[in-house]
């Protein structure tokens, strides 16, 4: 396997390296709209607001807790992460410390769950339950936190202590999945349906709904399903995760039409991708252009390192609601805040007691419509009625990952730079959105024309010198800001600023001191393409200086991990594998097969197989990535499906009894899979020699463990009779599975 897979890796190398010098990633010519133009729709923000940012970047605690309960108010309503980066902009000052007031700690572990940092997520949450334990809100969050880490003991806990402090409702909606995932279905389905009908909050009860209807599909009623879909979108007619959830359903049933109509023209990546695949079963002109939408979306995110687009991503690569992959869909069902819009607001008293007034926006996720004055601000600790009453922000952490914070791009600043010696030309695209926000472009009507862009352009050439700085080893370069124009992007329109420097020495290597937006959105993002003649490279700015090097090689490890993950997260790859090992514990003895006598002689075998597979998708992953070959994912997605079956049955016919020549044939196929991580990357030519060694590599390794872990364990068990009829079952299931994969993967 070594060394032919060294050959395969060798290939990928030479392969990039001749490889023309590619142009991919170059941005879009920039033009120059007249003066009424609406350049984008921009968000409109009040003086007040700005002024409570400016206070909240002083240390004001209420500013920022407003600002903060105000974005992730934004997040639940619309499905736009920036606003996540702008709540976690606004707890800047506070984002490190270990302890801050207990409101802020809430919110930070709000955001840290929608980023799916659940690991820090749980550490606030441990910390604020350790000293206010009858905070519901804290609780709900935790319990579901925890069932995303597996820790059923804690969510269990949780969830008994929501019933308690925020009645049955809220209790048997947390508990659901729990019991779900126990084997009790049936029984908590009894339970939510009677919280809903004995419920008085309507809110709570139609994201109730939602998770009903979820429950009715795993229990395989898709008719109960579509019923509690449709009951609980009559309530909230534009709740993103239960349209997502319904338009599933309809695709699932081979109704695209219905599907369609449902998602409508909706900005929403989590709902353009059922409307593409909508448009792609319906053979209708647009489909095509709705897949490239999405695949400069999820590009972007990839660009940045974001993996909030995993779901998404799965369903676009299987096409079908229901294939997203085991880690997609831990996220929908456990991890996804999205599936508890509104569960965060078990601020409703159990029946029998005292209702809190409504909240407003300021204060956390609430129904359109319902009143939004600024009540008083939680404070966890006050006792049972005032933890209650403050439990209402846990519905925007749990509506923030797989179709809210996905629904629509992040923010992210472009900066292209060229070297020429020691001069250095380039431009800045920042999104007019989010320039918005910093230096106030609109005159207050929400559609940013280009007269007020080129009215401004003092200011915005005053803002970027503020925020980019470039030097070299002599020193800084100074700046010199040219034109504006427009730009298309993902995520909107972009302003482009052009610039230019002169340095005090050669620009290679080049330092790209870049502070744009952060100040705004926390989790905005500076991607950065440097050429300098000896060749492009690629970074992404965090809020710190980077150096790069024209022509430098990227970080070959990322790559590696990329592999690794990529071969363990592709079940299609796994089960391809594991049906090319389970029969080589055995040898042929005439029409039967025998425990094979030593495991010399096994690993001599496994070796073989595993190097024709490395050696086949080596192949087919360099031409594909090289573009030299280029097979459709539509082509390529079904017939990976049937390689599995083809080698599955091949263990339950012994058709083929050499089966290295299997794993070389079918292994071809799988190459084409590969590379369409590679291929979506949009790396510039000179990059690809390590990015596709870092990749090969990594797949590589990540086959190796599941060799290692699986070769010892069969050969001592090889014996046995449970061995033989698991093998002749395992293969009998696999059959069975990916040829199920294939006719999904064809109808979509």
């Amino acid at each position: 396997m070594l060394a032919l897979g060294a050959l395969g890796l060798a290939g990928a190398l030479i392969a990039a390296k001749v490889a023309p010098g590619a142009t991919r990633g170059r941005a879009a010519p920039t033009t120059i709209p007249t003066a009424d133009a609406v350049v984008a729709e921009v968000p409109p923000l009040a003086a007040a607001a700005r002024t409570a940012r400016i206070r909240a970047a002083a240390g004001d605690v209420d500013a920022a807790i407003a600002i903060a309960r105000a974005a992730i108010d934004r997040v639940r309503a619309d499905g736009d992460p920036r606003y996540l980066g702008q709540a976690q902009a606004a707890l800047a000052r506070w984002w490190d410390e270990p302890a801050p007031p207990p409101p802020l700690l809430l919110l930070r572990a709000t955001i840290r769950q929608a980023l799916h940092d659940f690991a820090g997520a749980r550490v606030d949450l441990d910390r604020l339950l350790a000293d206010h334990p009858d905070d519901a809100q804290a609780r709900l969050t935790r319990a579901v936190v925890a069932q995303v880490g597996d820790d059923r003991a804690t969510a269990a806990a949780d969830c008994a202590a929501v019933t308690r402090l925020a009645g049955e409702l809220w209790g048997a909606a947390c508990a659901a999945p729990l019991a779900a995932a126990a084997g009790a279905g049936p029984a908590a389905r009894a339970r939510l349906a009677t919280a809903i009908r004995g419920g008085r909050d309507a809110t709570a009860a139609a994201w109730a709904t939602t998770a009903l209807g979820e429950l009715d599909r795993q229990l395989g009623d898709d008719g109960a399903a579509e019923l509690a879909l449709r009951t609980a979108l009559a309530a909230a007619p534009d709740d993103g995760y239960t349209l997502a959830a319904l338009a599933d359903l309809l695709l699932d049933a081979g109704r695209p039409a219905e599907a369609l109509t449902l998602v409508g023209d909706r900005a929403a990546d989590a709902l353009a991708l059922r409307r593409a695949i909508a448009l792609h079963r319906l053979a209708t002109p647009g489909a095509a252009a709705a897949r490239a939408a999405l695949a400069a979306r999820f590009a972007a995110a990839r660009a940045r390192g974001d993996d909030l687009h995993l779901r998404e991503r799965a369903l676009r690569a299987r096409g079908a609601g229901r294939r997203a992959g085991r880690g997609a869909e831990r996220h929908r069902r456990l991890g996804d805040p999205a599936r508890g819009r509104r569960r965060a607001d078990p601020a409703r008293r159990r029946a029998g007691r005292a209702r809190p007034r409504r909240r407003g926006a300021g204060a956390g996720v609430d129904a359109p419509g319902r009143d939004r004055r600024r009540p008083a601000d939680p404070a966890p600790g006050r006792g049972r009625g005032a933890a209650v009453r403050a439990a209402v922000v846990v519905v925007a952490a749990l509506a923030l990952t797989a179709s809210g914070a996905v629904a629509h791009t992040q923010s992210d600043g472009y900066v292209e730079l060229t070297a020429a010696g020691a001069e250095v030309t380039g431009r800045v695209d920042l999104a007019a959105r989010d320039l918005e926000l910093a230096i106030d472009l609109d005159d207050g009507d929400g559609a940013l024309r280009w007269r007020e862009v080129a009215a401004a352009a003092p200011r915005l050439h005053a803002y970027l010198r503020d925020h980019l700085a470039l030097r070299v080893a002599a020193g800084p370069c100074p700046l010199v800001l040219g034109a504006l124009g427009t730009v298309p992007r993902a995520d909107g329109a972009h302003l482009a600023i052009a610039l230019r420097a002169t340095c005090p020495g050669p620009a290679d290597p080049l330092t790209v001191d870049y502070r744009a937006l952060f100040a705004v959105d926390a989790q905005h993002r500076g991607l950065i393409r440097f050429d300098s003649g000896a060749g492009a490279t690629v970074a992404v700015a965090r809020g710190a200086p980077v150096t790069l090097v024209g022509g430098a090689r990227p970080a070959v490890r990322r790559f590696v991990v990329e592999g690794v993950w990529h071969i363990w997260r592709g079940f299609d790859h796994v089960c391809f594998l594991i049906a090319l090992l389970l029969p080589g514990v055995f040898v042929r003895r005439g029409r039967r097969l025998a425990p094979a006598p030593t495991l010399g002689g096994v690993v001599r075998d496994v070796l073989a197989v595993v190097t024709a597979f490395t050696l086949a998708h080596s192949i087919t992953l360099v031409v594909a990535t090289m573009g030299w070959v280029r097979l459709a994912p539509g082509v390529v997605e079904p017939a990976i499906a049937l390689s599995v079956a083809a080698a599955a049955a091949n263990n339950l016919t012994r058709t083929v009894d050499a089966r290295w020549a299997v794993a070389f044939a079918l292994g071809l196929l799988h190459g084409f899979g590969f590379s369409g991580v590679l291929t979506d990357l949009g790396l510039p030519g000179a990059t690809l020699a390590p990015a596709l060694f870092g990749f090969n590599l990594g797949v590589e390794l990540g086959q190796l463990a599941i060799v290692l872990a699986f070769l010892p364990l069969a050969f001592l068990v090889r014996r046995t009779r449970s061995y033989r009829v698991g093998m002749w079952l395992a293969s009998a299931a696999m059959v069975v599975i990916a040829l199920d994969w294939a006719v999904t993967r064809l109808a979509a």
